[in-house]
């Protein structure tokens, strides 16, 4: 199983972004981490509603 990780700003992709990323792969995880706040669950939110219009489920862990 191949894993992807978001390494912060020093890349130009945001929170948000690589979660929609990761969810259009196929993703049916997408979490944080100690440095994860409040605004990264909710672009993870945002991204999940974007691509999943219908009901599918996705965990968010943090």
């Amino acid at each position: 199983m191949r894993r992807q990780v978001w390494f912060g700003k020093q890349f130009a992709l945001s929170f948000e972004e690589y979660a929609y990323s990761y969810m259009k792969a196929g993703a049916s995880a997408v979490g944080g981490c100690c440095t994860t706040v409040a605004k990264h669950v909710e672009e993870v939110v945002r991204a999940k509603e974007e691509t999943y219009k219908c009901n599918r489920h996705i965990y968010i862990y943090i």
